[in-house]
């Protein structure tokens, strides 16, 4: 077993970050701060100029992480060095395929193995299309679902995907917003009894950003939560190692709550 494979037996928090944004040391602090607060699976974005499913949020921080230069080399040394600091928290690298496809299968596969990730998560990249690309062999890839993912599709997705099943909460693109979309819910019940069947955890991601939120979807049956904007727009608001953490801790609690 992976150390992804494990992540969500207990419901947990999937956390985003861009990697090496807004620089090296404090992208390294901000992953300490969410590791400190007892995430589950630290999710680290490699910047790429033409994201399909990365709101403002998250587009302004990878655009200024490419206008600093940082390059998929330097978010897989910075993915060996959060490997080094904490040795038992899963890592996944997130990504589109044209990033991979440049580089290689076998070689992303290779360096990301090396540096210390457990899985991948390419946003545009179907089950169908990685088994006929050279694959990724070491790493568990991580597939998406959606709202118009029906349920015979949704337990292909799900029969494919390693580590966990990543299950996009809404239509349109990330981003932090106030109140949790009721449709949201309805989807968890509905991926639920689908996901248990092929017993593969689902965390469930975009738009999540208060602890109240993650305690609902937990409660409606999801096995976790993935945020993302919510802890970049603290990066770029506030570049507070402990807002983030502070954030990450009140995510958990809620997260905690459902299972009492």
């Amino acid at each position: 077993m992976t150390r992804l494979e494990g992540a969500l037996d207990e419901p947990g928090l999937v956390a985003y970050l861009v990697g090496d944004h807004p620089d090296r040391e404090r992208f390294l602090a901000y992953a300490d701060a969410l590791v400190d607060a007892g995430v589950s699976v630290l999710e680290v974005g490699i910047p790429f100029s033409d994201p399909i499913a990365d709101g403002p949020t998250i587009q302004t921080a990878v655009t200024e992480a490419l206008a600093e230069g940082v390059r998929p080399p330097d978010v897989i040394e910075a993915i060996a060095e959060l490997r080094d600091r904490h040795p038992h928290v899963p890592i996944v690298p997130m990504t589109y395929t044209n990033i991979v496809h440049r580089i290689g299968y076998d070689r992303f596969d290779q360096r990301l193995t090396e540096a210390g990730a457990d899985g991948a998560i390419l946003a545009d990249q179907p089950p169908e299309a990685a088994r006929h690309s050279t694959g990724l062999d070491e790493l568990d890839q991580v597939f998406l679902a959606s709202p118009a993912t029906d349920d015979e599709r949704l337990a292909t997705v799900t029969r494919s995907t390693r580590g966990f099943l990543y299950v996009v909460g809404l239509f349109g693109t990330t981003g932090a917003r106030e109140r949790l979309d009721p449709r949201t819910v309805e989807l968890v019940e509905r991926v639920a009894p689908i996901a248990d069947d092929q017993g593969t955890p689902f965390a469930v991601g975009f738009g999540v950003s208060r602890g109240d939120h993650a305690r609902h979807l937990v409660e409606a049956g999801a096995d976790g939560v993935v945020v993302g904007s919510a802890f970049v727009d603290e990066i770029l608001d506030r570049e507070d190692p402990k807002a983030v953490g502070d954030l990450a801790r009140e995510l958990v609690a809620g997260i905690e709550d459902a299972g009492k």
